[in-house]
């Protein structure tokens, strides 16, 4: 697997790290008082959902789906389906985050109730999502790449993403997954 390849499958493992530790926590809450209790871990998972694959995953997949359009058009349908997932999965993460950073400080049980089970759908779309690229997006990529064309998109793709920037952002990313692991056990 080429190294740009591997690392999507890598955000894949990380991103359903967070997946199913905020599903456990968010299983343990079952009054508000519960949520509020775990604002900083839930508003952390959040975060980590809006922003990394914003920033830095759905980037590369989407230059990958444009370096192979460009080589084959008729992969126009799929570049276009997992844009719109993207999309969407960002509107709805991001809607949802602001929507909990928002009721936090209200205390009514039957918003919390409704906005824990749009966050349960929501992960569950999460999931979907990644098993889609997974079984169809990940081989078709690893089917119509050859050797030159891997070199060709790595040499364009380290150059537009490596930064001192994007290198601490990275970092900050790192540090919310081990804060995610430690207080996951805790909360």
């Amino acid at each position: 697997m080429n190294i740009s390849l591997k690392k999507l499958a890598d955000d894949h493992i990380n991103l359903r790290y967070i997946l199913i530790i905020l599903t456990r926590q968010l299983e343990k809450c079952q009054h508000a008082r519960d949520m509020i209790k775990s604002r900083q871990f839930i508003q952390a998972a959040l975060n980590y959902l809006c922003e990394y694959p914003q920033q830095f995953h759905h980037p590369v997949e989407e230059q990958l789906i444009q370096y192979l359009i460009s080589r084959d058009g008729s992969i126009l349908v799929i570049g276009d389906e997992v844009g719109i997932q993207h999309r969407e999965l960002e509107h709805s993460t991001s809607t949802l985050r602001l929507q909990f950073t928002q009721l936090t400080a209200q205390t009514d049980s039957q918003d919390f109730n409704t906005l824990k089970d749009q966050l349960l759908e929501l992960i569950n779309q999460q999931h979907q999502h990644l098993e889609s690229e997974e079984k169809y997006f990940f081989p078709l990529i690893e089917k119509l790449m050859k050797k030159q064309d891997w070199l060709d998109f790595n040499e364009h793709y380290n150059q537009a993403y490596s930064s001192c920037a994007m290198d601490e952002k990275r970092g900050e990313f790192a540090s919310s997954i081990l804060y995610l692991a430690k207080h996951a056990k805790s909360a």
